[in-house]
Formats: C-alpha cells, sequence, structure tokens
C-alpha cells in the first residue's frame, strides 16, 4: 500500500491551471483597466463640449457594450475567484493528504522493516529450538545411559555390602571361634561326640529335665562341673547354663541347641544349603535379627519357619509375626549359624 501513495506530481498541472488562471484573470483586469480608462477619457472629452451626436451616439453604444463586456467580466471573475478559491483549497487538501499519505508510507516502511527483521529472529529461534531440541535428546539419552549405569552401581553397591558384611561376620565368628578354641584348650581337652539319641529330655513320668542334669547323664558335665556352673549363674542369672557350657568348652552351640530343641519338642535346624529360601531371609530388617536372634528361612504352606536360639522368647515371636505378616513356625538354630545366614542371605538394614 505504501508505494501506491500519491506523489507531487498529480498536484503539479493543478498549481500550473492555477497560474494559468491568475495570468489570464490579469490580463482581462489589465484590459479593462485600459477600457476604463478610454471611458473616462470619452466622458471628458463629453464634458467639454463635444456636439457630435454621431460621435456621441457611438460612444454611448461602445460604452454599453463595454459595461456589459465588464459586467460579463465581473461575473466571469468572481466565477473564476471562486473556482480559485476551490482549487486552493482542494490543493491544501490534496496536500494534507499527501503529507498523511507519506506519513503511512513511512509508518508501513518502518513495520515492514521491523516484520523482516522480527522474521529473521524468528528463523534464528527455529534454528536454536532445532538446535536445542537435538542437544536434549542426547542429553536425554545420556541421562538414561547415566541412570542404567547408577543402577548397576546401586546393584553392584548392595552386593558389595553384602560381601563385606558376610566378610565382617565371618570374621567375627572366626575370631569367637578361635577365642573358644583358646578355652577349650586351656580350660579341658577337647570333648568328644556326644550320642544323644540316648539321652530323653523328660522323665518318666513325662516331665522336662532340666538342662544340667540331661548334660550329666550325657557325659558332657560332672557333677562338680554342673555345681559350680550354677553357683555362677546365682551371680549372674542372666547368663544361661548352654551359652556357660559353651564358653567353657565343654561341648558345642550344636549340642546345646538340640538338647533345648528336644526339651520343647521343636525341631533342630541346622541352616544347610537347602534348608534356606534365599528370598525369606530380608523379610525382616537386620536389626532385629540380631537383637532377637532370629531369621526366617523358608515358607511351608501359611506360614514361615523362623529359626531361633531361643524359643521361649515371645517378644521375639510377635515382633517377626508383626513383621512377616504371617504366623510362624519356631525352629532351633545355633547363634552361629543365625548370624552365618543373615551375612549370607542378606536382610533389610
Amino acid at each position: 500500500m505504501a508505494d501506491d501513495a500519491p506523489e507531487n506530481k498529480p498536484i503539479v498541472p493543478i498549481n500550473t491551471a492555477i497560474d494559468e488562471l491568475h495570468v489570464e484573470t490579469s490580463g482581462a483586469l489589465r484590459q479593462f483597466s485600459e477600457k476604463c480608462a478610454a471611458i473616462k477619457d470619452l466622458l471628458n472629452q463629453l464634458e467639454a463640449g463635444v456636439d457630435s451626436n454621431k460621435e456621441a451616439h457611438w460612444t454611448m453604444n461602445e460604452i454599453q457594450g463595454m459595461q456589459q463586456e465588464l459586467s460579463q467580466r465581473q461575473d466571469r471573475m468572481t466565477g473564476l475567484e471562486r473556482t480559485l478559491q476551490e482549487l486552493r483549497e482542494e490543493v491544501a487538501s490534496l496536500l494534507q493528504k499527501q503529507i498523511v499519505l507519506q506519513q503511512e508510507k513511512e509508518s508501513l516502511v518502518s513495520e515492514l522493516a521491523q516484520a523482516r527483521e522480527m522474521h529473521k529472529e524468528l528463523n534464528e529461534r527455529d534454528n536454536r529450538i532445532a538446535g536445542l531440541q537435538s542437544e536434549l535428546a542426547e542429553a536425554k539419552q545420556e541421562m538414561d545411559r547415566i541412570s542404567r549405569t547408577a543402577h548397576d552401581t546401586t546393584s553392584l553397591r548392595q552386593q558389595l555390602d553384602q560381601a563385606i558384611y558376610a566378610r565382617d561376620a565371618a570374621h567375627e565368628e572366626m575370631q569367637r571361634l578361635t577365642k573358644e578354641l583358646e578355652l577349650v584348650r586351656s580350660a579341658s581337652p577337647v570333648p568328644k561326640p556326644i550320642d544323644l539319641t540316648s539321652v530323653s529330655a523328660f522323665d518318666e513320668q513325662g516331665r522336662k529335665r532340666r538342662m544340667g542334669d540331661i548334660l550329666v547323664e550325657a557325659g558332657i558335665l560332672t557333677s562338680e562341673q554342673l555345681v559350680e556352673l550354677l553357683k555362677e549363674q546365682v551371680v549372674n542369672p542372666t547368663r544361661r547354663l548352654g551359652k556357660m557350657v559353651v564358653d567353657r568348652g565343654y561341648t558345642s552351640e550344636s549340642v546345646i541347641a538340640r538338647i533345648l530343641a528336644a526339651q520343647l519338642r521343636l525341631p533342630f535346624a541346622e541352616l544347610r544349603e537347602g534348608e534356606v529360601d534365599p528370598v525369606i531371609p530380608p523379610l525382616i530388617n537386620r536389626s532385629m535379627a540380631n537383637l532377637r536372634r532370629c531369621v526366617p528361612i523358608r515358607r511351608e504352606g501359611e506360614r514361615i519357619v523362623l529359626a531361633m536360639t531361643n524359643p521361649l522368647d515371645l517378644i521375639a515371636i510377635e515382633d517377626a509375626e508383626r513383621a512377616l505378616q504371617c504366623p510362624v513356625e519356631v525352629v532351633v538354630a545355633t547363634s552361629s549359624s543365625i548370624d552365618f545366614t543373615i551375612a549370607r542371605y542378606g536382610s533389610r538394614a
């Protein structure tokens, strides 16, 4: 639209016409003035007493003709002046329109330049967005790779933690066994294997026999040794007789656990490879397993088998059932086998 705006060319012919009209009008006024002067001279001659009727008649006719012509020229002059005024107004209006159109042209040219600049910026932004999208896709791929690496690292870290814990537990067990061995060597000779099949945990009336009596009958303790241990237990009531016997090196953990299982009519579990389902021990947290000296080892029907060092710990049984959200079936196991199972198969931290 800005290219179609009117220039100064359409106005030039109008100015020329106005100038020509002005020249023509000026010429007519000049002629009119000359004739008026001639009429004035004739009037002066008449006033001077010219008697010629013919000349006077001619002069009057000429004056009337000049008056008519003068009237016509006045009318024409009036029309020309009116036309001239209209043309001047039209020229002023056209000039004003030309200014407005010129301003609109300049505004449109400026807007066009801005639009071109914006188009250029938009193209640059599109290119930048395409680049950023490409970078984002690459970053996403890198994040996926890092995530997979982190997952693998986390899995390896968990395995490493379990291995370290198993190593530490094995080291502690080795130290404990070393101390037990030293105690055994310093206190008494290594006990011979005990056959518990001939020893009953119950008397003839079906009443449960005491641990000390069973140990004496099995030949693990002498009566004097039992009396000595019982006196020590009076001083330290929290110490269990079976633990004291093992610490003194009179017998092994396994023998005491088997006698305890027979007294309570419970199975004894050695927690060997086939006795433990690897997915079951982690069902309770490690701190609880260590505190209560228990570990779940497998599922049987709707129950979970729980290996314990002290099946009489009812609070431990309740805590385990609450954690497992199902009833448990208790079996007796040694403390060292429970530690080994926790270290090998893990449990929740």
